[in-house]
């Protein structure tokens, strides 16, 4: 695969990748209404599923 090809694969895995976490941020943080806004609250809310 030509480095062309790689840098497509790769920006497809990114957009896809990032806009399916951000829907799945949202149906999470709809679940949980919980205010994120302090940094503790951030932490918590990243580390709810591991």
């Amino acid at each position: 695969m030509t480095v062309r090809g790689v840098a497509i694969v790769l920006f497809f895995v990114v957009s896809f990748g990032s806009a399916g976490y951000t829907a799945w941020l949202h149906a999470h943080r709809s679940k949980f209404p919980v205010e994120y806004t302090t940094p503790r609250n951030m932490v918590n809310y990243t580390n709810l599923d591991s």
